[in-house]
């Protein structure tokens, strides 16, 4: 059935009035005294104890006491809830993460991290160095196998290329295409002679390919244990709040949970070795080059 021009232009909802029926409805509630003796009877809900734990959840969902009351902080009707919660929570707010309702948002930039412990540097080494086999392997193939014809044309249109201009987007377009149909007969012919330049080329490119899929492996399995380490940090002061680890924007800001990033950190295995960063040679890059682990000696042992 078509929706009404009323139905589609129905006003939200507003979430206090929701609040406001559902603890109405709460405080028309009852609960069983006694339960299974002769005694048994019911009574009105506890609503005073109720609020508390609703307040209390709401303050944990917000991230704390003072995330909750940041509209108006100074006012008294603030100071008596901020009264109510701390009754509950104590001096350490950590204790009100029982009462979260909501997964626990920790921010984690994975190339960030990998930067600071040296990672980006030991597969950027990885890349480079695999670059210039590359390109070796390559200009030894084409010498080896081009003809004078082609490695003239070649030159040629090189020649040409650099004397246009930027907006010479057509001619550059047709020297591009012109070059790489020279290159492909020519590494075709080499691959079919079983050119040695030209089957080394194709061990450094699937090196290479291996290597970017290992790199991003790297990242999924670090994501994965500094999650797992982040929920074992929670696990162990007795918290079952569940937890989310996200990519982008900034980590809740919960006063109970300032270390909770930095032991994650500390202590989530690198997927490397399986164990928690070595910093005791700088950067735990460096314990990896030490180890022999760097991205083609990997490569190399896991195929």
């Amino acid at each position: 059935m078509t929706p009404t021009l009323l139905e589609k232009n129905a006003p939200e909802t507003d979430p206090v009035d929701e609040a406001i029926t559902a603890l109405t409805a709460a405080a028309r509630g009852q609960r069983i005294v006694g339960a299974g003796t002769v005694n048994e009877h019911s009574v009105p809900v506890d609503f005073a104890g109720t609020l508390s734990r609703v307040l209390a959840s709401v303050a944990a969902n917000v991230g704390g006491i003072e995330a909750l009351l940041q509209g108006r902080p100074g006012s008294w009707e603030a100071d008596y809830v901020r009264q109510l919660l701390r009754s509950i929570a104590g001096e350490n707010e950590e204790s009100l993460l029982q009462y979260r309702t909501e997964p626990l948002q920790l921010s984690l930039n994975v190339e960030e991290v990998f930067e600071r412990f040296g990672l980006t540097e030991l597969y950027g080494e990885a890349v480079e160095e695999l670059s210039t086999l590359e390109a070796d392997a390559d200009e030894t193939m084409f010498q080896e196998t081009a003809t004078q014809q082609e490695k003239a044309r070649l030159d040629a249109l090189r020649t040409e290329a650099a004397q246009l201009t930027e907006a010479d987007t057509t001619e550059r377009n047709l020297i591009q295409q012109q070059a790489q149909d020279i290159l492909l007969a020519v590494t075709t012919r080499a691959e079919q002679a079983g050119n040695p330049a030209a089957a080394k080329l194709n061990n450094v490119v699937e090196t290479r390919e291996l290597i970017d899929e290992l790199w991003q492996q790297d990242q999924d399995s670090y994501r994965h244990a500094y999650a797992e380490a982040a929920r074992h940090a929670l696990s162990t002061r007795g918290l079952t709040v569940s937890l989310e680890v996200i990519e982008s924007g900034g980590s809740e800001h919960h006063p109970g949970l300032e270390d909770l990033h930095s032991y994650a950190e500390k202590t989530a295995p690198l997927p490397m070795t399986g164990q928690a960063p070595d910093w005791n040679q700088g950067k735990p890059a460096n314990a990896l080059r030490t180890a022999g682990l760097t991205y083609p000696a990997r490569v190399s042992i896991h195929p």
